[in-house]
């Protein structure tokens, strides 16, 4: 049983990831399903929808529950999702790429290539929010 909560100490924060980025990718998943499979809209569009809110979600949650990023100043806060969402866009243009190439040319499964796509950007995701957006300064692990 000690060894368990270690790991979950350990990994707290990949955990953490895990959980919200589940819930960003439903929230992505169920708005492309919507737009795509029920309201009619391109691909590019249900898939550029489906970004945007699954993008606000992941920054919220990223924000406040996974990186604990507490910036107290409006400049701060601004800069913050501005890299935020430049760099999830970056993830989107490889989300998009992969669903053009998929859906749109080979004429593949939607939802098979939205999944699997979406597997793709999570990890990108979690580096660039990590390593980047969310960083904190200085060695967190050196005062442990």
């Amino acid at each position: 049983m000690e060894t368990i909560l270690k790991l979950l100490r350990k990994y707290k924060e990949l955990i953490k990831y895990g959980f919200w980025g589940a819930v960003a990718t439903v929230v992505n998943i169920g708005t492309f399903h919507v737009c795509y499979d029920m309201a009619s809209l391109s691909n590019t569009a249900s898939n550029l929808i489906a970004w945007l809110a699954a993008m606000l979600v992941a920054f919220v949650t990223n924000k406040l529950f996974v990186f604990e990023s507490r910036n107290q100043t409006f400049k701060q806060n601004i800069q913050e999702f501005v890299s935020f969402a430049g760099f999830r866009l970056v993830s989107e243009i490889f989300d998009l790429g992969i669903m053009i190439w998929a859906v749109d040319m080979m004429h593949m499964n939607a939802m098979l290539w939205k999944v699997i796509a979406n597997v793709i950007v999570i990890a990108l995701n979690y580096l660039f929010s990590k390593f980047i957006i969310f960083k904190k300064p200085g060695n967190k692990k050196a005062a442990k």
